[in-house]
């Protein structure tokens, strides 16, 4: 559904004045500011709550929860719970059960960080995804107002 977030930005940005379409890209540059900073904790308590995991199937759910919520702080809700648990069961699959054992455990720091690093690149697409569908959405009503005049 990022054609109806594009949709709506392509309306708002249509019905502004100029001045006002410049303030527009300039609160959605903040609220990115502030989706990095939300993101960021979420990819800390994710890293935390690693320690209170002892089974695959907790690691699974921990970390379908995080993408979740990364997905959904950068406005993707439809289908990221939905990804999130097919990316969580594929890459505690991959894990041997020497990575398990040290794991849930040893509680070694090595695996933890190799878990919390699935979040780190996550973040970084969805966050890229919105970012394009904002450029989009600006350059198109740009494009329009060429067309149009």
């Amino acid at each position: 559904h990022i054609e109806g977030l594009h949709n709506v930005l392509r309306i708002t940005l249509n019905t502004l004045p100029n001045i006002a379409k410049e303030s527009f890209v300039s609160s959605q540059r903040l609220s990115f500011a502030l989706k990095d900073s939300r993101a960021k904790k979420i990819i800390t308590d994710f890293y935390e709550e690693q320690s209170q995991v002892f089974t695959s199937q907790g690691l699974v759910s921990v970390l379908a929860k995080m993408l979740t919520r990364l997905s959904i702080v950068w406005q993707f809700r439809d289908h990221g719970h939905l990804y999130a648990t097919h990316i969580a069961k594929d890459i505690v699959s991959s894990f041997s059960v020497r990575d398990k054992i040290y794991l849930f455990v040893h509680k070694n720091k090595h695996q933890k960080l190799r878990a919390t690093a699935i979040g780190i690149i996550w973040n970084r697409c969805v966050r890229e995804l919105a970012k394009i569908v904002l450029v989009e959405s600006v350059e198109s009503v740009s494009e329009q107002k060429i067309k149009q005049e």
